[in-house]
């Protein structure tokens, strides 16, 4: 990922002029030895002689050959890792409005029944929150990620993940909308209705907008310039912290798919002790590898990143 000029040419104004000076002008890249030569002229520290060099031709020239202005929807990671943080705030706060309506709708019977859910709701609305603040930790990222070709291949195969569950949600949603009828639909325009349905919808469209950093990982050549930005702080923490939130319920869930047989038996067992009709083992399986695929998808990303973080702090020792 190409870091930022602005960045750089910031990052040399904050010199004092004998610092400047003591950077080794031969180990820096091309653009950046043009930055770096402009903010020498400017100084006045520039003997005649290297004025008169080609290769300090302005470093404006120098920006524009390199970084050719692209439109702001071009694939980007630290723009792609912008839109879906503000898509996880907006996953987090609809669902979360549409479920504090409903309980303070409920009556005292119902709330009765769902108090004791109230603590596992906060704990996925916390668990879930982590997702935004490590895509925005991402985007304010303007240090070097270099992604392996199986990085690149993970995450080739997180776009088609989530764009199963974009699909098979979608089709819930579609379904859901047809059993109710175009008249109950248009005839009863119920607020709570809406919000609820907004959610639902909600649901494919956020897993669409999760693959636009999957692809721009894909993307990524990974090329060896501009390496020495360091990595930011708050993106090796947010990602470790990710990497481990999202890491304990896939490996859970990865247990209880596996003893799946176990589970059925001791399920049905309690329904036909209680005269009810036990649930198929294909429909469980079904739900398990829904919810597995969901929590792969969403690992994915910090993983990579994670990943990414490490290279890089095995390739400079000491690097924090």
């Amino acid at each position: 990922m190409p870091v930022d000029p602005e960045y750089l040419r910031q990052y040399y104004a904050s010199f004092s002029d004998e610092g400047l000076l003591a950077v080794n002008r031969a180990e820096l890249t091309e653009i950046a030895q043009r930055l770096y030569d402009s903010e020498l002229g400017q100084r006045g520290l520039l003997t005649s002689q290297d004025a008169a060099s080609p290769a300090n031709a302005p470093a404006e020239e120098a920006v524009a050959e390199a970084y050719p202005r692209t439109p702001f929807w071009s694939l980007n990671l630290r723009k792609a890792a912008l839109i879906t943080a503000i898509m996880g705030v907006l996953g987090i706060l609809i669902p979360g409005w549409s479920t504090a309506n409903s309980l303070l709708a409920a009556d005292s019977s119902q709330l009765s029944q769902v108090r004791g859910r109230i603590p596992a709701i906060a704990l996925d609305y916390l668990l879930g929150a982590i997702l935004p603040v490590f895509y925005f930790a991402l985007y304010r990222n303007k240090g070097m990620l270099r992604f392996s070709r199986s990085s690149r291949l993970a995450a080739l195969l997180g776009v088609f993940g989530f764009g199963l569950l974009a699909a098979i949600e979608l089709w819930q949603w579609i379904s859901g909308f047809i059993a109710r009828g175009t008249a109950g639909v248009l005839g009863h325009p119920d607020y709570q209705w809406m919000s609820d349905d907004f959610s639902a919808l909600l649901g494919p469209f956020g897993r669409l907008v999760f693959t636009i950093p999957l692809i721009a990982i894909f993307r990524q050549e990974g090329d060896e310039s501009d390496a020495q930005i360091p990595i930011s702080k708050s993106l090796r923490i947010i990602s470790r912290a990710s990497v481990i939130v999202w890491g304990l319920p896939l490996a859970l869930q990865l247990i209880a798919l596996a003893f799946s047989p176990y589970i059925f038996q001791q399920v049905r067992q309690a329904h036909y002790r209680l005269g009810n009709t036990p649930p198929r083992l294909a429909d469980m399986y079904e739900g398990a590898t829904y919810v597995l695929l969901c929590q792969v998808c969403n690992f994915a990303v910090p993983c990579i990143i994670w990943r990414s973080i490490r290279r890089a702090t095995h390739a400079r020792p000491g690097a924090e």
